[in-house]
């Protein structure tokens, strides 16, 4: 009994500190969020990135950070900035460019599978919408083409590349995999 009653209180500690963890990302999100927003200048009539593809996505600096824009999900109403670097640090505060660049349509962003960040993004279908704004202003539209679970080590698989020109990745809930959202760029 002595065990059992253990074993609860430990799951309860669990439970509220990852609720705390979830709670203090979305704070710092909205906040970075916010200060981004404000100054992401509209995009350019002629974007440098179409002349010079290879080019380094822009970043913006808040608060010790780089960031190189804003993710946003309609179908979940969903809005949050993107760090330039992917760390394990980084991922409670905002989702990270895991690798790639939106310029060479070969971008992979992970994200914490916190309630504010990531963790919705298994309901979403094959056919929902993704929008992207650079720190220039510049926007990229994808349409989600695919949806897997792949074993959570398997790093090649979350790689690979396909027809996608997005991956977006979370833990699965237990962290045993992960959930790669593969989306196509679109004209919009």
């Amino acid at each position: 009994m002595v065990i059992g009653m253990l074993l609860i209180s430990a799951a309860l500690v669990l439970t509220i500190y990852n609720r705390w963890e979830d709670s203090r990302a979305k704070k710092f999100s909205s906040e970075v969020l916010n200060q981004l927003e404000s100054e992401i200048p509209k995009a350019q009539i002629s974007p440098l990135y179409k002349l010079y593809p290879d080019m380094k996505m822009p970043v913006k600096t808040i608060n010790g950070r780089d960031y190189i824009g804003v993710l946003y999900v309609p179908d979940l109403k969903l809005k949050l900035p993107v760090l330039s670097k992917w760390s394990y640090a980084g991922l409670k505060i905002a989702p990270c460019r895991y690798r790639g660049s939106v310029y060479k349509k070969n971008i992979i962003i992970a994200g914490h599978n916190f309630r504010a960040h990531f963790s919705r993004l298994k309901t979403l279908n094959i056919g929902n919408k993704i929008k992207f704004t650079d720190m220039d202003g510049n926007i990229f539209w994808y349409r989600i083409i695919d949806m897997e679970v792949i074993p959570g080590t398997d790093v090649k698989a979350m790689k690979k590349k396909g027809e996608w020109d997005m991956t977006l990745f979370t833990c699965t809930y237990g962290g045993k995999n992960r959930m790669a959202i593969r989306c196509k760029w679109i004209q919009q």
